[in-house]
């Protein structure tokens, strides 16, 4: 009888299919890192879906271009603070500490309307409107208190410490009164000159 005689696989199959295997994976994985780098330069109207929603999503105030003018509210009625000036005058009961409680409630008035931030026209013509509006004895004595808050108002920022216990008897607090330069305070002031006549002496 004939043996049959049996063939020796080749020792080098396994190595070539191992080196085919590798080949593959390198080209894989060249081909995945050359995509991750075009995708960063694709044009913004290519840009997934996905990256636009997440833009939109940003604050409004991130996406206002910066110099956009302010826009400012009309002034509120200053009658409340005005009125602190009325009934009163030189020589009556408690008109330091009066004079006090309307510098403060003037002050208070001009800086939450931003006076500096307006036309001075705006600021004179809205208190010349209040002032016609009032009786003749009331202008006159607007007219002889002015000068008062005025000098009370100058007193409470040069000289705070001697003004505290003043103050707090007036019922303000002398840790919110505004800057002794406050520009809101300069337009309201100069804004009354024009508008209350000097006392008669």
């Amino acid at each position: 009888m004939k043996r049959r005689t049996q063939r020796k696989r080749s020792p080098r199959l396994p190595l070539i299919a191992a080196g085919l295997l590798c080949a593959g994976l390198l080209v894989a994985c060249a081909v995945s890192s050359s995509t991750s780098l075009v995708e960063p330069l694709l044009p913004s109207s290519e840009i997934p879906a996905s990256s636009a929603v997440i833009e939109s999503t940003l604050p409004s105030s991130e996406a206002m271009p910066s110099g956009e003018e302010v826009v400012l509210a009309p002034l509120t009625d200053p009658s409340e603070a005005l009125e602190t000036c009325l009934g009163w005058g030189p020589g009556t009961a408690g008109s330091s500490l009066k004079s006090v409680s309307a510098a403060a409630a003037l002050m208070e008035w001009a800086e939450e309307n931003s006076l500096a931030q307006r036309e001075a026209d705006e600021v004179t013509g809205c208190l010349r409107d209040w002032f016609d509006q009032l009786e003749p004895i009331e202008q006159d004595n607007l007219s002889e208190s002015w000068p008062l808050v005025c000098e009370a108002a100058q007193q409470m920022w040069e000289n705070p410490l001697e003004m505290t216990n003043t103050m707090e008897d007036a019922g303000v607090d002398p840790d919110a009164l505004p800057a002794s330069d406050s520009p809101d305070w300069e337009i309201l002031q100069t804004a009354l000159d024009q508008v209350v006549p000097a006392p008669m002496q």
